[in-house]
């Protein structure tokens, strides 16, 4: 699948992050039976991928998005699904995606649990 827009892509990965999410509840329900009650959260890093998520006024304007990429929106609006901003600092996936400086390179290392150099 191809995205034309950083919008359209992060929509995208938050469809399949809300797929992925309701399958792992379903199965974490199965074992433990409290788990079915709670609403796990989503978190995505695209404030306007937010704001197409959660205001229905805004769908309108992507037309050419395809249905299947709808799976986001439905889920939270049937209430499966919690979405949060994921906050930039948090980001650990940045040490293996983007470039970054020595300081931000030593904390996310801290973070992941990566010991290198003189200890």
């Amino acid at each position: 699948m191809t995205a034309f827009l950083t919008t359209e892509a992060e929509i995208i990965a938050a469809s399949e992050g809300a797929k992925e999410l309701v399958s792992l509840k379903w199965l974490l329900s199965e074992l433990l039976s409290d788990f079915a009650r709670k609403t796990l959260v989503l978190y995505i890093n695209n404030a306007s991928t937010i704001k197409l998520t959660k205001d229905p006024k805004y769908h309108k304007r992507l037309k050419h998005n395809e249905v299947r990429n709808f799976c986001v929106w439905e889920r939270y609006f049937n209430g499966d699904i919690g979405i949060e901003h994921a906050d930039r600092r948090t980001q650990l996936a940045d040490l293996l995606t983007n470039p970054i400086e020595h300081v931000r390179f030593e904390v996310l290392c801290h973070e992941f649990g990566i010991t290198y150099g003189k200890q």
